[in-house]
C-alpha cells in the first residue's frame, strides 16, 4: 500500500516552488550538512557497539514527573532523547491484564455485531471502529492521560502568541484500532509523513513552521514550537483520512506482544535531520520543476529510495514492545509499518494520539463529541458510520470526570 499515486509531476508544484524561491546551492549546503550529522550519529551508535534503534528512547512511565499541582514532565535526559528522535517507547503505562482484557472485549463487539469497515478492504487490520466500551475506557484510563499529558508537555509556545494553544490541557483525538494476523502482507504502509505533504510548503501558516529549514538554517528548526500549528492547513485538498487536529504526537496503545518483524511500527529517529531533508530535497538540482520529491496533492508525504536514500538507510524497527506499552511519534516524523507480520499471534493496538487544547482543537472535539452521542464516524475520517447501530456501543454514561474532560471542552487535570 503505498502512500502516494499517479505520477509527481505537476504544473502547480512548478509554480510553488518559483514563489518560494530556494536557492539550490543553499539546499544542496544543508542537506551536505544534514547527511553529515546523520552519518555521525549512526557511527556513534556504531562505535558503542549498538544500532540505529537504540537512537529510540525507553522510558518507563513511572518515571515521568509529577508536579505538586498535577503538570507532568520527562526527566530531562529522557526529554533531550525525545526531542532528538521525534519517537519514544513509553513503558509501563497500564497493566498486562488490562490491556489483554481490552483486546478481548473489542474481539467481542466486532464479532457480536456482524464485523465491521476496515482496509484493506478485503482482509481488515484497520478497523473503523471508535467507540467500543474498551476504546472508551482505554482513552480515558489516568495513566493513559498522564502519558498523553507528558508527550504534550515535551512542547513550546511564545507567551503572548494567538492562537492560544493551552499545552497543558490535553484533548482527544478519536482514532481507530488495528488487528493485525500473523503472516498478514495487505497492510503494507511504505514509509511516509502524515499531516499532509504538499501544504507544508503551500500553506503559508503551516510553512512557517519551517521557515529555519527553507532559509538554509536547518539547524535553528525547533521541532516541538507550537506558534503555527494550530492554524496551519494541513488539508488543503479535503482528502479522506486527513487530519484537521493538532496532534503533537501520533501514538498507539499496545494490546500485544510485538517485536521488530511482527507488523509492528518503523520510524526514523533522528528528527530535525529527518524533516529538514525531505523539505529541503525538492530544491536540489537533480530534481525536475513540476516535482516535490513524494508529495502529492490529497496524499501524505512519501519518503522513497529515489529522493531520500538516506533517510530510508535509517528507518528501523521500534523496540519489542509489551501489552501496556504505548508508542509515541511526533506529527512530522517519518514512519512506516513491517511489510509482512513474521510473528505468531496478532499485532494489535488502539491508536491514542497526544493533542492539546487551542481554538482549531476544542472546535474539532466539540463536533466529535456530537459523533459519540451519535455513535458516527468522527469528522476526519470516512463517513460510513458503521458503530452507528452497534450493540454495547460506548456512551456518556461510561465516562469518567476525566474521560468527559479529554472528549469535551471540560477540564480536569490527571493526577
Amino acid at each position: 500500500m503505498r502512500c502516494e499515486s499517479g505520477g509527481e509531476g505537476h504544473k502547480s508544484f512548478k509554480d510553488l516552488k518559483n514563489r518560494l524561491q530556494v536557492s539550490p546551492e543553499i539546499a544542496a549546503a544543508s542537506i551536505e550538512r544534514i547527511e553529515g550529522v546523520i552519518r555521525k550519529k549512526i557511527n556513534f551508535l556504531k562505535q558503542k557497539g549498538g544500532k540505529i534503534s537504540d537512537a529510540i528512547p525507553q522510558i518507563s512511565l513511572n518515571d515521568i514527573i509529577i508536579k505538586p499541582n498535577g503538570r507532568v514532565s520527562f526527566r530531562k535526559d529522557d526529554a533531550s532523547s525525545i526531542h532528538a528522535a521525534g519517537v519514544v517507547v513509553l513503558r509501563d503505562v497500564v497493566s498486562f491484564d488490562e490491556a489483554i482484557a481490552w483486546k478481548k472485549e473489542l474481539e467481542e463487539y466486532i464479532e457480536s455485531n456482524g464485523g465491521c469497515v476496515g482496509f484493506p478492504e478485503e482482509n481488515p487490520v484497520v478497523f473503523e471502529i471508535y467507540w467500543s466500551k474498551a476504546q472508551v475506557a482505554a482513552r480515558q484510563h489516568e495513566r493513559v492521560a498522564t502519558a498523553v499529558a507528558a508527550m504534550n508537555s515535551l512542547w513550546h509556545t511564545t507567551p503572548g502568541t494567538t492562537p492560544r494553544v493551552a499545552l497543558d490541557v490535553p484533548r482527544m483525538y478519536v482514532d481507530r484500532c488495528r488487528i493485525r494476523p500473523p503472516g498478514d502482507t495487505g497492510f503494507n504502509l511504505t514509509p511516509h509523513v502524515d499531516n499532509g505533504s504538499v501544504e507544508r510548503w503551500a500553506d503559508a501558516e503551516y510553512r512557517a513552521n519551517y521557515r529555519h529549514i527553507l532559509s538554509g538554517h536547518w539547524e535553528k528548526f525547533d521541532a516541538f514550537n507550537g506558534d503555527h500549528r494550530d492554524n496551519a492547513t494541513m488539508d488543503m485538498f479535503h482528502a479522506p483520512n486527513a487530519c484537521s487536529f493538532f496532534r503533537t504526537f501520533q501514538g498507539w496503545l499496545s494490546l500485544a506482544e510485538t517485536a521488530p518483524g511482527e507488523g509492528g511500527l518503523q520510524v526514523v529517529p533522528f528528527l530535525k535531520e529527518s524533516v529538514a531533508h525531505y523539505l529541503l530535497r525538492p530544491f536540489l538540482p537533480d530534481v525536475p520543476d513540476d516535482v516535490l520529491c513524494g508529495a502529492a496533492q490529497g496524499r501524505s508525504q512519501e519518503i522513497s529510495e529515489k529522493w531520500h536514500q538516506i533517510l530510508i538507510d535509517s528507518l528501523v524497527s521500534i523496540p519489542k514492545v509489551y501489552p501496556g506499552d504505548m508508542v509515541f511519534w511526533h506529527c512530522d516524523a517519518i514512519h512506516a509499518v513491517d511489510s509482512q507480520h513474521q510473528g505468531t499471534q496478532d499485532s494489535a493496538v488502539f491508536f491514542v494520539p497526544a493533542g492539546p487544547s487551542s481554538p482549531a482543537n476544542d472546535a474539532y472535539v466539540a463536533r466529535q463529541y456530537q459523533c459519540f452521542l451519535e455513535g458516527t464516524t468522527p469528522p476526519d475520517f470516512p463517513a460510513n458510520d458503521c458503530e452507528r447501530f452497534f450493540h454495547n456501543r460506548g456512551n456518556p454514561a461510561h465516562l469518567t470526570d476525566l474521560g468527559r474532560s479529554l472528549l469535551t471542552t471540560e477540564t480536569v487535570t490527571p493526577e
